[in-house]
């Protein structure tokens, strides 16, 4: 599942510390604690951000960036049923060729 908090200690794993993240992306490090525990949401930028520090694939990134902006939607409106639909667009794997 592409939440915050599996992004999170993803990123943890690679600078170990949550102080460590907030200074690599230039962030209070209440903003991450924030993150962590659903005060605040994260922005698709800030996802794709700690994408870069974990040195992931472009398509990756963007999966967990549109992560983000349905996590960030408002339950009933028509935008996060045409972000959900985005995002699974964006994360379901293409047919094989043949």
């Amino acid at each position: 599942m592409r939440d915050v908090k599996t992004l999170l200690d993803l990123a943890k794993v690679r600078v170990k510390t949550d102080l460590e993240l907030a200074k690599r992306l230039d962030v209070p490090r209440s903003r991450v604690s924030d993150w962590r525990h659903g005060r605040t949401a994260m922005t698709p930028d800030s996802a794709a951000a700690i994408c870069d520090i974990l040195e992931l694939p472009a398509d990756q990134a963007r999966q967990w960036a549109a992560a983000m902006v349905v996590a960030n939607a408002k339950p009933a409106s028509k935008q996060k049923r045409m972000q959900r639909a985005l995002f699974e667009r964006i994360t379901t794997p293409a047919a094989p060729a043949e």
